[in-house]
This record gives structure tokens, sequence and C-alpha cells, in this order.
């Protein structure tokens, strides 16, 4: 992947959904977007590890807890932005994990009087903490942390998005994917085990 062209939040480019999340081909500038409130495309990633712990990025602006995240670019495809994200924010790079990004869910998200459609992709991989490299401007630490961890620190208002329903939407959407992939996970073993006898 090219290394990104780094453009500040007030310069960047991006593009006006409308209420249910469809594209208007309308193109503003980050700021404006956030000062009147218009729904943007942006993606998020649960990287959960091989003990269903996923992994929690804590924001260079504001001290909060986030997700690897980010506002996708006008015309630019949702697993090319995710990847990009991903990349810039912690330095994991699309040869580390190949076809285990997969894409989720699709939810509105609210942070203050920001508003998204967020594409939510779940990588279930183990990264150890020392192949990650973080953004300095965008993560200042990052750690691992398990399902009960992080719905209590949501709970108490440590994550970046509101306190509203759009937090249960995301939290739901953690306890779904872990759920899924434990089922998965019982199945192919049962599956091996089977064969195995």
């Amino acid at each position: 992947m090219e290394k990104s062209k780094i453009v500040s939040n007030e310069q960047e480019q991006i593009e006006v959904l409308d209420e249910y999340g469809n594209k208007t081909g309308r193109i503003v500038a980050r700021k404006e977007a956030e000062q009147k409130g218009y729904f943007v495309g942006a993606v998020t990633c649960f990287i959960i590890n091989s003990k269903n712990q996923i992994l929690i990025e804590q924001r260079a602006d504001d001290g909060k807890l986030d997700f690897c995240s980010g506002h996708k670019r006008p015309n630019e495809e949702s697993k090319v932005a995710m990847a990009r994200e991903l990349e810039e924010e912690l330095g994991i790079k699309k040869e580390q994990y190949q076809e285990h990004l997969i894409f989720i869910d699709y939810i509105p998200l609210m942070i203050g009087s920001k508003k998204y459609y967020v594409d939510v992709y779940c990588l279930k991989q183990d990264i150890p903490m020392e192949a990650l490299t973080l953004q300095e401007s965008e993560v200042q630490n990052a750690y691992y942390l398990d399902e009960e961890e992080i719905e209590h620190l949501a709970k108490n208002n440590r994550f970046r998005f509101s306190q509203n329903i759009t937090t249960r939407n995301l939290v739901q959407c953690l306890k779904r994917t872990l759920m899924n992939t434990i089922v998965k996970e019982t199945v192919q073993k049962d599956r091996i085990e089977g064969e195995e006898r």
C-alpha cells in the first residue's frame, strides 16, 4: 500500500451521506461536515486475538478509547479505507492479514454532534503489541481488553462514542462478533476432532 498523504482534519475532504446512509455526491471539508452535523461514511475494526480479547486504542487528542477507526474518503471503497486506517494508525500492513479482514455490519453512530454510518470489520488474528507502530498524532497507546472490560468502560463514558443508543449498537455488534467467532471456532474444533477419531 502506498503511504497515505497526511492531510489536516480541516483540509480533509469527505462525502456527505443522507439520513439513511446513501451517498449524495456532495463533497465538503471534514470540518464543515462536523460543524453542520452531516452524516459521513466511516470504518471501524474489531481486532480480536485467540483469547477473544479486542485491541483498543487510546486516542492522542482526548485520551478516550476507541477501536481502529477512520473516515472514508470520497469514492474510496470501504475495505480499502479500513486497510488504510489499519496501516496508518497501527502499522498493520495488508500482507499481515490478507483475507482475514471480514465485513460484519453497517451501523449509525454518533460522537457528540458528529454523525456517521460505520462499516464494521472484524480481524480475527493474533497481532502482538510489539508488532504495532502507533501513529503518534492519532494514537497514544493500545492494548487488548476482554468483552466485560470494554462494556464496563463504555458504560463509564471512557469511549469516544456517546452514551446513547449508538453506544449499545456498537457494543452489541461487538458481542455478536465475539459470539460468532467462538461458535465458529467450536464447530471447527469439533469437526477436526471428529475427523481425527
